[in-house]
């Protein structure tokens, strides 16, 4: 028994952990091409780019101005996870004013049939957002996400929290980890609200006290340490001889 449990153990820190081997190059959005001088420049942070017309926000401090740079910026005031920069989306925007937006990468190399990996990002909300989120989700493709399907929320993505709770915390990054079975040929991943308005669930939240600017009406959150693994086998193993199969997809590591 003893064994068992410290396989366990090891696995989650693993799973926690891993380092090697990741599929998404820059996913701490290091490496801009030059400075940062309006929104929607995720296009400088290759090969991040928009999944739609609204391109993502990055943040840097390779900017031109506050507006766009780290820790402080027009949405509030951030450190990084590590490093210089994070980027930004809208999840939620109050009756649709604003679109939301989605970044998107691809894969170093396309995902093998009912193989598993680990899926790896973190999320703050801004502290000039009015609104916290739940459905902050990932999905996996095999090309580009589809647009016409994404408007008509007809897309379910693999990665969301067990319990799709509402993400509000504004001062410490929270991380999303979660493993995920390959049906094989997936090839792009893709961050981003894929839930109807109507079934995303917000909460009005304060301005921190001491933080200026005006509320903007909209569930805005960073983006950060975004990574994709392969699981090992021996990780699988572990997983197998716990009997722990059923509940290995969709299981959410904090």
């Amino acid at each position: 028994m003893k064994k068992i449990v410290s396989g366990l153990i090891a696995l989650t820190f693993s799973l926690g952990t891993m380092a090697q081997g990741n599929m998404i190059q820059k996913g701490s959005f290091e490496s801009v091409s030059k400075k940062i001088k309006e929104a929607g420049s995720i296009d400088l942070a290759y090969p991040w780019t928009a999944a739609t017309e609204q391109k993502p926000d990055i943040f840097h401090t390779k900017s031109k101005g506050e507006d766009w740079s780290t820790p402080v910026n027009k949405f509030g005031d951030a450190d990084p996870k590590e490093g210089s920069g994070y980027a930004g989306i809208v999840i939620y925007s109050y009756k649709d004013e604003n679109p939301r937006s989605y970044l998107q990468i691809k894969l170093s190399s396309t995902l093998e049939e009912e193989k598993v990996y680990c899926v790896k990002m973190n999320v703050m909300l801004a502290m000039l957002s009015k609104y916290s989120s739940n459905n902050i989700g990932i999905h996996l493709s095999p090309k580009p996400v589809d647009i016409e399907a994404l408007n008509a929320n007809a897309i379910t993505p693999q990665i969301i929290h067990s319990q799709n709770r509402i993400f509000e915390e504004m001062f410490d990054w929270e991380e999303i980890c979660q493993t995920f079975i390959a049906k094989g040929g997936e090839r792009y991943l893709t961050i981003g609200n894929f839930g109807a308005t109507a079934e995303t669930t917000v909460e009005k939240v304060k301005k921190p006290k001491g933080i200026t600017g005006q509320q903007v009406r909209t569930s805005y959150y960073y983006i950060d340490e975004v990574s994709f693994d392969k699981v090992t086998r021996y990780e699988q193993e572990i997983l197998s001889k716990l009997d722990y199969k059923v509940h290995f997809q969709n299981t959410l590591y904090y």
